[in-house]
C-alpha cells in the first residue's frame, strides 16, 4: 500500500531521516518487503536550526523594519551564536534565539517564524486552533480522528510543551539539511 510522509516544523527533522532510512531499507530487501513510500510533505522545516535563526533577519531587513544599526547588532548576535556552536551545540539554542528574540524586540513583535505578520495579527488565529482542540463540541471526535482519544496527557492538547523541549534541547540544533540534499538528488 502506498503511503506519503507529512508534518511541519520539527518533522523537518525526522521525516527526511525516516525517508532517507525508508530508501535505504528498500535497496536491501525484496520487492514483496518493500515500503511503498510515495512521498515526503514537510510544512516550515526546521531542519537547519542555527542557518535558519541567523538568517531569520532577512525579511524584516527587506522590509525595512530593520535598518544599518540594527544588523550591527544582528551581525553580533549572530557571531556569538556562531561561536558558542563550535563550542556547545546543545547552548547554541539559547545564544540563536537571541537573534529572533533582538529582531522581534525591535520590530514590535514580528513573529519570528514569519516575518510578514506580526504577533497581534496571529494570536487571533491561534486561538480559533486551540479552541477547536479543546473547546468544541467535536473535540472528542477530533481526538478519535487523531487516534489520541485514549491518551493519559493532560491537557491533550497545547502548541508548545516545555518537558518534551527539555529532552529534545541537546538534538535541536542539529543540523538536518544532508538528508534533504539526499532526497533532492537521488
Amino acid at each position: 500500500m502506498p503511503f506519503y510522509l507529512t508534518g511541519e516544523s520539527y518533522a523537518g527533522k525526522y521525516l527526511p531521516l525516516y525517508t532517507h532510512d525508508i530508501i535505504e531499507y528498500n535497496k536491501k530487501v525484496n520487492a514483496t518487503e518493500k515500503l511503498n513510500i510515495r512521498g515526503t510533505l514537510i510544512g516550515d522545516p526546521y531542519s537547519s536550526p542555527v542557518l535558519q535563526r541567523t538568517q531569520i533577519h532577512r525579511v524584516p531587513e527587506a522590509l525595512g523594519i530593520l535598518d544599518d544599526m540594527n544588523l550591527d547588532q544582528v551581525a553580533l548576535l549572530e557571531q556569538k551564536c556562531l561561536e558558542e556552536q563550535a563550542i556547545n551545540l546543545t547552548a547554541t539554542a539559547d545564544k540563536c534565539g537571541a537573534i529572533m528574540d533582538y529582531v522581534e524586540t525591535i520590530s514590535d513583535n514580528v513573529l519570528p517564524y514569519n516575518s510578514r505578520i506580526f504577533d497581534y495579527d496571529f494570536d487571533p488565529k491561534e486561538q480559533v486552533v486551540k479552541d477547536i482542540f479543546t473547546k468544541s463540541t467535536l473535540v472528542e471526535d477530533i481526538y478519535k480522528s487523531l487516534h489520541v482519544e485514549n491518551s493519559t496527557k493532560v491537557p491533550k492538547f497545547m502548541f508548545g510543551n516545555g518537558e518534551v523541549y527539555e529532552h529534545l534541547v541537546d538534538k535541536t540544533m542539529l543540523d538536518y539539511s544532508f538528508y534533504y540534499n539526499y532526497l533532492i538528488h537521488r
